[in-house]
């Protein structure tokens, strides 16, 4: 009986330390009568409170849950279309093909450019859920990423704005009648600002959503967690030195960042194998800062408080951008991590997947044919 008392005691006080101080509504910042406020109203997601996982909100705990997530087995839809550029290299379009959700060459588009050592696989479920809301999704594949041989002795990790216009334009070409989106996920997120940026009032993308961005890149490095800074650092060494030994090997600057202990070092050294001349050139062409205040293109920025990668102090140096922009909008949860963002009470189900959806309906609204999503992602 006493272990009984102990536990309602536990499990109570949890409960109101959980709903006290975890659950939060997002915090918004906008231009005051702008767009980007009249667009965060016809999302239900960003008028409610996140409520992260209850027996998971710690950030650490998140990220731990998001890597079980993608790596959880599902039914793999996706169709590859494999690109030659003119320099040899090999890009590629992963197209989401569920045969229950047929869907017409109209349908809107949604292009999603994916994390550093991002998968295909780790965005099933966004694919999933926005194919049943009638998109459809596509994942840009970079150069030597998920499964890709690298067939041209040039590398970078983020990807090029020259690459990623083809990729447009193949897309473009293939469903001239669809409307166009982006959807960016931390490293992911620097060409699509960038290519925003870039093209400007000539974008062809109706709206864009950039999830946990490292806005300046070159100050963003120098501000992962020491664990996480180590960790993914180990990880690009295997996932694009490693993996691509036999091509790249001869390179200049391939022992200098097999030598990196930090994503500082390893981006300060791989200039030479991106194709630039220094490291000041390719850390200036990575940077997305430079032309953020030339998008033109809806843009919904989210990003939790407590990202132990891409950290809180990185979005406070630009909201200003977001108070004078109409078409900017940053959304900022107290929770979620790096890119997990999941919430319920036992089954993890995605909330940034969730309002990514409801956000990208807002501006597919003149498409009709809907599917109604059912299950948890």
């Amino acid at each position: 009986m006493e272990w009984i008392i102990v536990g309602l005691i536990a499990f109570t006080t949890f409960s109101c330390f959980y709903f006290l101080k975890v659950v939060d509504l997002p915090y918004l910042v906008y231009q005051a009568g702008g767009e980007g406020e009249k667009w965060s109203v016809r999302c239900p997601s960003l008028n409610r409170p996140f409520r992260p996982l209850f027996w998971s909100y710690n950030r650490h705990l998140q990220v731990i849950v998001h890597y079980i997530m993608c790596r959880k087995k599902r039914k793999d839809f996706f169709r590859r279309d494999t690109i030659v550029l003119r320099d040899a290299g090999t890009i590629a379009l992963d197209w989401w093909e569920d045969p229950a959700v047929p869907l017409p060459a109209s349908a809107p588009v949604a292009m999603v450019l994916y994390t550093i050592c991002g998968k295909r696989r780790d965005f099933a479920p966004f694919a999933q859920q926005l194919s049943r809301k009638g998109l459809r999704v596509v994942v840009l594949q970079r150069r030597g990423h998920d499964g890709l041989e690298l067939t041209a002795p040039k590398l970078n990790p983020f990807g090029c704005i020259d690459d990623l216009n083809v990729q447009v334009d193949y897309i473009r070409n293939l469903y001239p009648a669809a409307s166009l989106f982006m959807y960016g996920e931390s490293a992911g997120t620097a060409l699509l600002v960038k290519y925003l940026g870039e093209q400007g009032d000539n974008a062809p993308i109706k709206a864009a959503i950039a999830c946990c961005p490292g806005y300046d890149l070159e100050r963003a490095f120098t501000r992962v967690m020491s664990f996480y800074d180590r960790l993914m650092t180990k990880r690009m060494i295997r996932f694009f030195l490693y993996r691509h030994e036999s091509m790249l090997k001869a390179a200049q600057g391939y022992d200098e960042c097999e030598a990196s202990v930090s994503m500082k070092d390893f981006f300060g050294n791989i200039y030479k194998i991106a194709g630039f001349p220094n490291s000041s050139s390719f850390f200036h062409e990575l940077n997305p800062m430079h032309v953020a205040r030339k998008i033109t293109v809806p843009l919904l920025v989210l990003n939790a408080y407590d990202d132990p990668v891409c950290v809180d102090r990185n979005a406070r140096d630009y909201e200003e951008i977001f108070r004078m922009a109409p078409n900017l909008l940053m959304v900022k949860t107290k929770r979620g991590s790096h890119c997990a963002f999941y919430e319920g009470w036992f089954r993890p189900k995605s909330w940034s997947v969730k309002m990514a959806a409801e956000f990208f309906e807002v501006f597919s609204s003149d498409h009709k044919k809907s599917y109604s999503f059912q299950g948890d992602v």
